[in-house]
């Protein structure tokens, strides 16, 4: 069956800040968000797909300051087919941590580490009366990074709180757990800050805020205590052959207060 073409929407959320939405079909997707300061301005993320009109003059269309792209990690629903075009635009500048590299390159072998400039811990890109701060949550993937608006007490935060973490690449559980616990601490004098998700839609109208990293590491933890386990992925039967059956086989989904999908296999717990 041919997959149906991705929709593209652009919404202004605030003065400063545009979220870029890729869907699946009629149904929204994957998020990108640019943050536009008075000095430079920051795309997180860039969706999957080639777009109809390139990312990058897209925008150019909301703000013609120089730009840097920041990609939460490497996977290529917001490490995709926009990225080289970057390359391409004058006032583009590219990060991503090298330790996803290796990952992207699976999915697009035409990248190379010299694309990136490395991201670390503590980083921060001064936009002008906006500073984002980096910050690692390695688990999804060895190179995971959120993006922290602490004035504005917001955060775009990928994959980090998605959350995969069944994959052949994923950390254990009991190593997420021990990232979030850090990240906890990081969070600990602006509880209000709200998360702005890779996948927005994920959240069913919701408001994510900090508490859910506190409650994602709670499920971590009854995980490891068997507290808590997970129903057995289900995948409809059209899927079977998939690629995304190869994924999830074996997997296990665990809820606990805001999280609602905790994947994991028991093979990958510690």
């Amino acid at each position: 069956m041919e997959r149906p073409q991705p929709a593209f929407t652009v919404t202004q959320i605030s003065p400063d800040l545009w979220r870029f939405n890729e869907g699946m079909g009629e149904n929204p997707y994957v998020d990108a968000y640019l943050v536009v300061g008075t000095e430079r301005a920051a795309i997180i993320d860039a969706l999957q797909s080639k777009q109809p009109v390139s990312l990058a003059k897209q925008i150019r269309e909301i703000t013609s300051l120089p730009v840097d792209v920041l990609l939460t990690h490497g996977h290529p629903d917001h490490a995709g087919a926009e990225v080289a075009g970057f390359l391409e635009e004058d006032g583009f500048t590219l990060y991503m941590a090298h330790a996803d590299v290796e990952i992207a390159k699976s999915f697009a072998p035409e990248f190379t580490v010299e694309m990136f400039i490395d991201i670390k811990e503590g980083d921060t890109y001064d936009l002008g009366g906006t500073i984002l701060t980096a910050y690692c949550v390695a688990g999804h993937t060895p190179g995971s990074y959120v993006f922290l608006d602490r004035e504005n007490r917001r955060c775009f935060t990928g994959d980090v709180f998605g959350v995969w973490m069944q994959l052949d690449h994923s950390l254990t559980i009991a190593e997420y757990a021990e990232e979030l616990k850090r990240f906890e601490k990081t969070l600990a004098d602006v509880p209000e800050t709200v998360f702005w998700t890779g996948h927005l839609a994920q959240a069913k109208g919701e408001t994510l805020t900090a508490i859910h990293a506190t409650n994602m590491r709670e499920a971590c933890e009854l995980l490891l205590s068997g507290e808590l386990v997970g129903r057995e992925m289900e995948l409809p039967p059209g899927m079977a052959e998939s690629p995304m059956a190869a994924l999830m086989k074996g997997a296990r989904i665990a809820e606990h207060k805001t999280v609602k999908s905790l994947t994991y296999k028991d093979s990958k717990l510690r």
